[in-house]
């Protein structure tokens, strides 16, 4: 495989027998400073205490995930299943 890019700059991809495959990364995340500014918001901290009462003594597992398929959601999901088997 040779990798393509031309012009000295970073590569833009792979060439292998011919075929060529773009690479690139393409970060995604969250905003963290709106999550906090959001904890700090009476709507929310009412949710949280609503949670707490509702949950109250019990332990919760909590997963949030976007819905494409390659996040790895079943697996996450066995995850936490052989966890709990594991440590009931």
């Amino acid at each position: 495989p040779t990798r393509g890019g031309g012009g000295g700059g970073p590569p833009e991809g792979v060439e292998d027998n011919g075929n060529f495959t773009r690479v690139a990364a393409f970060p995604i995340g969250i905003d963290p400073g709106r999550f906090t500014q959001a904890l700090e918001t009476e709507r929310v901290q009412a949710h949280i205490h609503e949670l707490r009462q509702r949950f109250q003594g019990r332990k919760v597992m909590l997963g949030v995930d976007r819905l494409d398929m390659i996040k790895g959601i079943p697996q996450k999901l066995l995850g936490f299943e052989k966890f709990l088997s594991e440590h009931p």
